[in-house]
């Protein structure tokens, strides 16, 4: 890769980034992948689509400023990639403004750019500010199941030792 994207992409950057295969096929993308973000200052992964428009990183996302108040949700920004009409979704860390991520869902993929602006850092997120994932539909089928048989104390033994990891709080919900 011969360019570094410090910005959000534009319909056309995103067509020959896909067309070039610049992307890195995987499974999610985690925290030793963005360790490298400091070094290259921007970074593409690939993924196929999942549930969520935004998928799992551990870190929490908002779009930056707007007035006086901050905004706890991404901007969506209407484009044409690969002759398709899509949104791109852009995001700004709420602890970190200079680390920012991009993302578009074409066919069956999703695809990500994450950069830093300026002389931005890249940092992993504390323990203690990680929030868990969502559960999947799957899963939140199988807690609804599990909910028929008995209180949400008991369902949440039951979801654990069937090894699915969540919260009280989300089997009450």
């Amino acid at each position: 890769m011969s360019k570094t994207y410090t910005h959000f992409l534009l319909g056309r950057e995103w067509d020959e980034l896909i067309e070039n295969k610049q992307f890195e096929i995987v499974d999610q993308i985690s925290g030793e992948s963005l360790k490298k973000l400091n070094e290259k200052k921007c970074l593409f992964f690939q993924t196929s689509l999942q549930g969520s428009k935004i998928p799992y990183d551990r870190h929490r996302w908002s779009q930056t400023q707007k007035g006086d108040a901050q905004r706890h949700q991404p901007a969506y920004k209407k484009m044409v990639v690969q002759g398709c009409p899509l949104h791109s979704i852009r995001c700004t860390s709420v602890g970190n403004e200079n680390f920012r991520k991009d993302i578009i869902h074409v066919a069956n993929n999703s695809y990500f750019h994450y950069f830093l602006v300026g002389k931005g850092v890249y940092q992993e997120p504390e323990e203690g500010s990680v929030k868990k994932p969502r559960i999947t539909d799957n899963v939140a089928e199988r807690i609804r199941d599990l909910l028929k048989q008995g209180s949400s104390k008991d369902v949440y033994e039951m979801a654990k030792s069937e090894g699915l990891r969540v919260s009280r709080r989300q089997i009450s919900s």
